[in-house]
């Protein structure tokens, strides 16, 4: 599975104010509850071109994130917040970690520590309903 593609987060900023992350002290337990919160409050489909159709992200509250795309076979794994401001998982052998770079109520801007460089991937809620499109014939 294409690592880029797939490495597509979703956070929510928790009630309708946009949010900016900044460098500042580590949060306390409830403000890491609240940004955990603000991620499984929908899933997130990515608006990035460079991402393959359909892909989205789901955090459930039982720490399992659901990732997948309209061609590309879904993923499981354990999801779980690293810091007040960084979302970490692991995809095969890879620890993947995510830092928010900013939020609202149908936005979320994700920069990842990937091993090839730093990556910025763009989500909004997703829409419902969605269904994909059908895949091309061969």
């Amino acid at each position: 599975m294409k690592l880029i593609a797939v490495v597509l987060v979703s956070v929510l900023a928790a009630g309708c104010q946009s949010r900016r992350v900044n460098s500042g002290p580590p949060a306390s337990g409830a403000q890491q509850g609240s940004l955990a919160s603000a991620l499984t409050a929908h899933v997130w489909s990515s608006t990035d071109s460079s991402a393959a159709p359909g892909t989205i992200l789901s955090f459930t509250e039982d720490g399992t994130l659901l990732m997948d795309s309209c061609f590309e076979t879904y993923r499981l794994c354990r999801w779980s917040m690293a810091s007040d401001s960084v979302v970490a998982w692991q995809e095969d052998t890879a620890n993947i970690h995510a830092t928010l770079v900013s939020a609202d109520a149908k936005h979320l801007v994700l920069r990842l520590a990937l091993a090839g460089g730093v990556v910025e991937q763009h989500f909004t809620a997703a829409s419902v309903p969605f269904t994909c499109p059908d895949m091309p014939k061969r």
